[in-house]
């Protein structure tokens, strides 16, 4: 076995990494791709060092359509369409994040709160982000958040599919007096 395949060492928690590098990675594959087809919420939590960035890097893999990481795999099989999504991997150590948080007229995409601000996220594909920000006032996303001591800022963010990254943003912040 030594001389066919590489010992996954410790630290390295990135799928493409490990399989463009020729590491053994155990397929769980058919897990991943039954976990992002079913329409349902699930919340995902593991012990350090336990393989949640792992999880997340083939998740992100998959989203963006990297057909060529799932060869001999699972999802190879699975997976007929191959399309790519736009994957954004905000990483908030110790913050409270909350994805489609519901409003009394609709959802907000993501809130996430800090100590002195409140952070309201609103996302569009190949739209403007002013058409994002224009929904986070127009649903009134914001307003659960007025009676809070932190400022709130509202974020429209728009993606652009040919480039695959984000277009643009806009920023609207609310200061609060002390």
């Amino acid at each position: 076995m030594e001389g066919l395949f590489r010992r996954y060492p410790i630290g390295i928690q990135n799928f493409e990494q490990m399989r463009m590098d020729g590491y053994v990675y155990v397929d769980k594959t058919e897990l991943v791709y039954r976990l992002a087809n079913m329409n349902t919420t699930y919340f995902l939590s593991r012990p350090r060092r336990f393989g949640k960035s792992l999880l997340v890097s083939t998740l992100e893999a998959y989203f963006q359509g990297k057909k060529e990481l799932f060869e001999g795999l699972a999802m190879e099989r699975l997976e007929k369409e191959w399309k790519v999504y736009p994957v954004l991997h905000i990483k908030l150590m110790g913050q409270y994040v909350e994805t489609e948080v519901k409003s009394a007229i609709d959802r907000s995409d993501i809130v996430v709160k800090l100590l002195d601000a409140i952070y309201v996220f609103e996302f569009k594909m190949d739209g403007t982000a002013a058409e994002a920000l224009a929904q986070i006032n127009s649903k009134g996303y914001a307003i659960p958040y007025q009676a809070d001591h932190r400022r709130v800022v509202k974020v429209g963010v728009n993606f652009d599919r040919a480039a695959r990254t984000v277009g643009e943003w806009i920023i609207e912040a609310e200061e609060r007096s002390k």
